[in-house]
């Protein structure tokens, strides 16, 4: 992307998130936006939650929405969520996919509840555990259990026409041959490195 569609901020410092534009009709925050802030807050908080994620990001980037971040999409049958929302999820795929992160969801006291960790401190937690029995630190259970969930597929799309599922990134339905819409221009938000260059 060009250098006007690129932006720089410091996730740890709330000043820095008002000189964000807003993002205009036709475009939408990057998924890659995501990766690289989700990256920042498991280098911080290395074990986190889904919703305490979700919050950090609202946090950050919430009044820089535009009207395609927060367009409505089915989520499962008769729920429906903001746009922003499956993009997160698409980034956590990669990030899975990658081997960074583990992501593993159960249901709490009649709420389902999702915890995200950084795959290389969960595997290094429960290799402590094992040697230093007695010892165990306080996210052992957490991260131990994470660990041992399966990995998640690849995110997939719905064709409107024939309703087949097929990959993410298709351009057509290899059942029917309808054309995907073309997704909106991203506009990429990258949290600044110690020197202040661009991630990514």
């Amino acid at each position: 992307m060009s250098k006007a569609q690129t932006e720089q901020y410091d996730p740890d410092d709330p000043a820095t998130w008002k000189t964000l534009s807003k993002v205009k009709k036709g475009e939408e925050i990057s998924p890659h936006s995501y990766i690289e802030l989700i990256r920042h807050e498991l280098i911080q908080r290395p074990v986190t939650t889904n919703a305490a994620l979700l919050k950090k990001i609202e946090q950050v980037f919430g009044n820089k929405f535009g009207p395609d971040d927060l367009r409505r999409i089915k989520s499962g049958k008769r729920s429906s969520r903001p746009k922003w929302m499956n993009n997160v999820d698409w980034a956590k795929a990669v990030l899975t996919k990658k081997g960074e992160i583990a992501v593993r969801s159960r249901i709490r006291k009649g709420k389902r509840e999702t915890w995200i960790v950084l795959r290389e401190f969960a595997e290094a937690v429960v290799l402590e555990a094992k040697l230093c029995r007695g010892q165990e630190s306080a996210w052992t259970e957490v991260c131990g259990w994470v660990l041992c969930g399966k990995r998640r597929k690849g995110m997939r799309k719905k064709c409107p026409t024939c309703k087949a599922w097929t990959t993410l990134s298709a351009k057509n339905c290899d059942a029917c041959g309808h054309i995907f819409k073309r997704p909106n221009q991203r506009v990429h938000k990258l949290p600044r490195n110690k020197r202040g260059v661009r991630n990514g």
